[in-house]
């Protein structure tokens, strides 16, 4: 069973741990006869992501994945008024494989279908997970250097009718939700 939790400083070493884990590195930014100043640079480069993160996605929840209790990922999703946007979803190597991306990611979806609104993700070209967003139904919407930025939109039901009350219950929630999206 997995389980969210609202990431706090004391998940930071995890954080790290995840990052260090999950990280393409090209030899040249690393000297490898110097491992103070390579732990000192991706600490930098760390720290600089999740600045990155809090500054420019101030909607964002910033959640930490747990299995048996135990951090195994983290989730950063904002949603926004028409989007829902993973902005990061990370396991650590010895946690993949067992389905636990699969059910955030189905979750992610019912939630868009239920609320009408798209998902957007960026996938490194290079990732196995891109041809599984490809089979969920995500298009490529955008190359961006070793990036492919992916939408998925859910089918429209034309054929509902709706009633006024219908319209009223959804508008409420949509213009809080929207209050919510301008104050950020």
């Amino acid at each position: 069973m997995i389980s969210f939790s609202s990431i706090k400083e004391t998940d930071r070493g995890f954080l790290y741990d995840l990052y260090i884990a999950t990280q393409r590195r090209d030899p040249i930014e690393l000297d490898h006869r110097d491992t103070q100043k390579n732990a000192f640079f991706l600490r930098q480069q760390f720290s600089i992501q999740l600045q990155h993160y809090h500054q420019n996605y101030k909607c964002a929840d910033f959640l930490l994945i747990k299995a048996r209790g135990k951090p195994v990922g983290r989730l950063f999703l904002e949603e926004r008024f028409f989007e829902l946007r993973i902005l990061d979803l990370s396991l650590m190597p010895r946690e993949r494989n067992k389905g636990y991306r699969q059910k955030i990611i189905h979750g992610i979806l019912r939630r868009a279908e239920e609320t009408g609104r798209s998902i957007r993700v960026h996938v490194d070209k290079d990732s196995s997970l891109r041809q599984r967003y490809l089979d969920l139904g995500f298009k490529i919407t955008e190359h961006r250097g070793r990036y492919d930025f992916m939408q998925w939109v859910p089918e429209v039901n034309v054929s509902k009718n709706y009633s006024i009350t219908d319209w009223e219950n959804t508008l409420y929630p949509i213009q809080d939700k929207l209050t919510a999206d301008l104050s950020c």
